[in-house]
């Protein structure tokens, strides 16, 4: 097999006795060329639709378009998946997990992005329920330690909800994570109040523009940028009425600002406790 970023090769062959999402990830990068020599046409546009499927559902934002073509992803699985029926591989489809898909849209709608979040219990706690259990043992007959150190741990944690809500503890909260790991502040999950949204800008304006719209846009090359502008007000102002009435002219000074920092209410997995995004 060619290199490809992301996934590993072995000179030898080699068993897996992990298998991580990000290698899921990659090999979906190259699975439908390894195989397509070998499956039947078919089975090749379901793998390629349900690949499609997966592919859109980790994005962390959506809008109308996204959304259709997860629909559309979703129906041509559905049409293809008859492929192994007819070919004796299997004899139904009702499998909970391939039912679930048929609930993304409407649940991204409902309540945000997913972010990959897992609700599987063995993927969405294994780190807490097996990892570190089974580190804390002593190797030997694991399985009832680990059983058991979850236990100590489910009731220290109910323990702490109730100090906490009678007020005897201070509640805890963990710094939400960099979904970027681009180690910058300027843009990612930020913990604050939850706003519809707002925009601050540069404490100065910068100097060398034109204080006028037309000027302006001559100057960086954009000659409607008056009537851009205009446009946009009117649909900023008229609250979804007719916008094709005439726009009066801007007259007002204007500034520039290099920098802005936007912040706006993004629920999702990844977006802090409050659903608060930044950049």
């Amino acid at each position: 097999m060619p290199l490809f970023p992301g996934l590993h090769q072995f000179p030898h062959e080699r068993r897996f006795k992990q298998w991580t999402g990000d290698d899921s990830k990659a090999l979906m990068k190259v699975y439908l060329a390894a195989v397509t020599e070998y499956l039947l046409e078919s089975i090749m546009k379901c793998l390629s639709a349900f690949m499609d499927f997966c592919c859109l559902v980790r994005r962390s934002d959506f809008d109308e378009q996204t959304l259709k073509s997860v629909k559309d992803a979703v129906q041509r699985f559905h049409h293809y998946q008859e492929a192994f029926q007819v070919t004796g591989v299997c004899d139904d489809f009702s499998l909970p997990r391939q039912h679930a898909i048929v609930h993304y849209p409407t649940h991204i709608m409902e309540f945000s992005a997913p972010n990959g979040l897992c609700s599987s219990i063995t993927e969405s706690r294994h780190i807490t329920a097996v990892k570190k259990p089974w580190r804390w043992s002593n190797r030997y007959n694991a399985l009832s330690q680990m059983l058991l150190t979850n236990q100590h741990l489910d009731k220290l944690a109910a323990l702490q909800s109730d100090l906490i809500q009678q007020g005897l503890l201070m509640p805890l909260y963990p710094a939400p994570p960099d979904p970027f790991e681009n180690g910058t502040e300027d843009e990612g999950a930020i913990d604050g109040d939850s706003i519809l949204g707002e925009v601050t800008l540069a404490k100065v304006p910068e100097h060398l523009y034109p204080k006028d719209l037309l000027s302006l846009g001559h100057y960086i090359g954009q000659m409607n940028l008056d009537e851009l502008t205009q446009h946009f007000l009117c649909d900023q102002l008229s609250d979804g009425a007719d916008n094709t009435q005439i726009h009066h002219e801007i007259t007002s000074t204007v500034h520039v600002f290099h920098s802005a920092i936007a912040t706006f209410y993004a629920p999702s997995d990844i977006s802090s406790i409050r659903g608060m995004h930044r950049e």
